[in-house]
């Protein structure tokens, strides 16, 4: 084939990975100050018209549901034979250390699941009701506290679908720390109601405002809401509304004359945005992730963008990262010797890991791996070792000549950028994902799912998670139920 036609081939085939395959690998309530009797139905109900449009607006892991991908119903899959489990290297002690991960209920509920690394009883630490709705899960670096990205509660959040949140390591003192949130239990009196119109949408909208006890419905004719009881300091209120298979978002600035709020229209969008993959920096001051935002194109199509995104928890201030031209972002984490921070990036020739300081400056390529002949390969999803040495990451395979397959490895490679090497192989259709440290750095914990070879990225769905010592040759099965994802060993206290 001439170059000029292959590469014009190759690039509308990288195009079409990054707008869609990009997307794959993947979402108790508050005393109110006046309560809602109807409150807990509503809240139901409202789940379950918006919540499976809303994950299939939101991009979801690429993982199963894979971490930069479209979340999906969920469709059949098979999970990979478990291969038989050899003796650990006698060169290296077992620990038990806690592992959390998440697990698909029956109605695709994901809920964040603790329990020994060697077996034992395990604790259900969330009972959240969103499908889909966590798409990543991570520890901080003294073990204390989760950090997860999850659709939980998505409408006390000013825009985000999917927010970050934090949670200690027994379950307890669970909170949202992005989307300008203000916990309704701890919201500051007088409280007023506030009266407005949603524009824009058709259909079911629900309207909340911040530091509010609950949402209200709007009236599905005129737009028309009224919430009773919002703190007269709340600075925003937020519409989602379902229009036929589209989710319409919005919010507007609330505006305090006196001892009032000025009514509001809120005009809703077909648009959003949100959290993905997240991680805490070792002083725990700052967060790191994936922020996706997405709008439809003129055939009604949802296009996504991508930035690396931090957030001093503290100031309240935001960073992105500073990415080279036509570079797609898929994931970070930070060193656990500083501030440094490794970033999985993507053009047009090849795929790399990047290093950043921790303001979001590009300093270096760590190491490159160019795309070989008719495929295009995609690195993702970072996780430095525990010492701060080496660096594992996904390497996502796309065969796009003839017939598509897919498929992602687990890799290794040095902190300079040295001895880059498979972890995990893997066959078309298989997807090893999600890589997480044991506290002694010897082995890795990792989910793996299966589909057919030309299943697209997006489209794969369930999993297990596995492990596997950087000294053996077999990977080890932990779970076999398929609806286990994002496993997070926790790490030495």
């Amino acid at each position: 084939m001439p170059a000029f036609r292959a590469r014009f081939v190759w690039g509308a085939a990288l195009a079409l990975w990054l707008s869609i395959g990009a997307l794959a690998c993947y979402p108790g309530l508050p005393r109110p100050p006046t309560p809602t009797p109807d409150y807990p139905a509503l809240e139901t109900r409202v789940a379950a018209i918006l919540g499976a449009t809303m994950t299939a607006r939101a991009p979801i892991p690429t993982q199963t549901p894979l971490p930069t991908e479209t979340p999906r119903p969920p469709a059949s899959t098979a999970t990979p034979a478990p291969t038989a489990s050899p003796s650990p290297p006698p060169t290296v002690s077992i620990a038990s250390p806690p592992v959390a991960f998440v697990r698909l209920g029956p109605d695709q509920a994901a809920n964040i699941v603790l329990r020994e690394a060697l077996g034992g009883q395990e604790e259900i630490l969330t009972h959240f009701a969103e499908p889909l709705g966590i798409t990543s899960l991570s520890w901080s670096q003294d073990g204390e506290w989760m950090v997860f990205a999850s659709a939980h509660d998505f409408i006390r959040s000013r825009e985000d679908e999917y927010n970050v949140f934090m949670m200690r390591y027994d379950g307890s003192d669970l909170h949202m720390v992005t989307g300008d949130y203000i916990d309704p239990e701890k919201a500051a009196g007088p409280f007023v109601p506030l009266t407005g119109w949603v524009m824009g949408a058709k259909g079911t909208c629900l309207v909340y405002a911040q530091g509010a006890a609950n949402p209200v419905e709007a009236d599905d004719a005129t737009g028309r809401f009224e919430l009773p009881a919002v703190p007269l300091e709340a600075r925003w209120a937020r519409a989602v509304c379902r229009d036929g298979e589209a989710v319409f978002q919005g919010s507007a600035d609330l505006v305090r004359i006196r001892d009032a709020l000025v009514p509001v229209n809120i005009r809703v969008e077909p648009r959003g945005q949100g959290w993905q993959r997240v991680a805490l920096s070792k002083t725990g001051a700052l967060i790191g992730g994936t922020f996706y935002r997405w709008v439809l194109d003129e055939e009604g199509h949802p296009r996504y963008a991508f930035d690396g995104v931090i957030v001093d928890l503290e100031a309240g201030t935001r960073y992105t990262l500073t990415l080279p031209a036509e570079t797609t972002f898929l994931g970070l984490d930070w060193s656990p010797k500083g501030g440094a921070i490794v970033a999985a990036l993507t053009t047009e020739t090849g795929t790399s890991l990047w290093l950043f300081a921790p303001d979001g400056t590009a300093l270096r390529p760590l190491v490159e791996i160019p795309n070989p002949e008719q495929e295009i390969l995609t690195a993702a999803n970072p996780a430095w070792s525990p010492n701060g040495e080496e660096i594992a990451f996904e390497l996502r395979h796309w065969y796009w000549w003839g017939e598509n397959q897919y498929r992602t490895d687990l890799m290794l490679v040095s902190a300079e950028g040295e001895n880059l090497r498979p972890l995990v192989e893997t066959a078309w259709g298989e997807h090893a994902t999600s890589p997480s440290w044991a506290p002694h750095g010897k082995a890795i914990y990792f989910q793996l799912a299966k589909a057919e070879p030309g299943t697209a990225f997006h489209e794969v769905t369930g999993g297990d998670i596995y492990f596997k010592w950087l000294e053996g040759e077999e990977i080890i099965p932990w779970t076999d139920d398929g609806v286990s994802l994002f496993p997070a060993v926790r790490p030495a206290p």
